[in-house]
C-alpha cells in the first residue's frame, strides 16, 4: 500500500533526479535530504491539520472532489452522482442528475430527451466540470 510518506518521498527525490529505491548508491538522496523532506511533510500536514476548517475542507475537496449529499444543490443545476449500491447491482457514478420535488432524477437512457427516472441511494456529488471553451486559438 502506497502511503503519504511514499508519495511525499517519491515527489522530494524526483526534484533532485534521485531514486530512494536505486541499487545505485549516487542515484539515492543521501539521510539529510530525507530528513529535511520528512520534516517538510511533518510541517505541512502539521500546518493544514490545525488550519481553520474552510482550508481544510478546500485541502479535502483537492484531493477528494466527492461531497456529502446532504451539500449538493437543490436548485436543478445538474450534477453527478455516487449512488451506494443496491443488492442488484453495483455502486457507481450516475451523471448528469438534477434535484427537483424532493428527488434525484437523470435523464432516463434510450429515451426522449424529456424523460427522467428517479436516482436512488445517493450518498455523494460531484460538480459538473467546465465545459469545453469554444476558443479555437
Amino acid at each position: 500500500m502506497t502511503t503519504a510518506r511514499d508519495v511525499i518521498e517519491y515527489m522530494a527525490a524526483g526534484m533532485y533526479g534521485k531514486n530512494w529505491n536505486s541499487d545505485d548508491p549516487e542515484k539515492r538522496p543521501g539521510e539529510r535530504m530525507k530528513d529535511v523532506w520528512r520534516e517538510y511533510a511533518r510541517d505541512a500536514l502539521g500546518g493544514a491539520l490545525s488550519a481553520p476548517d474552510s482550508v481544510r475542507q478546500e485541502l479535502a475537496a483537492l484531493l477528494n472532489p466527492w461531497r456529502e449529499i446532504e451539500t449538493a444543490p437543490k436548485d436543478g443545476s445538474e450534477i453527478d452522482l455516487w449512488c451506494k449500491a443496491p443488492i442488484w447491482a453495483k455502486a457507481g457514478r450516475v451523471a448528469d442528475c438534477w434535484y427537483s420535488a424532493g428527488k434525484w432524477w437523470r435523464y432516463a437512457e434510450g429515451s426522449q430527451p424529456d424523460c427522467r427516472e428517479e436516482v436512488h441511494n445517493a450518498t455523494h456529488w460531484l460538480p459538473l466540470p467546465a465545459r469545453p471553451s469554444e476558443d479555437k486559438t
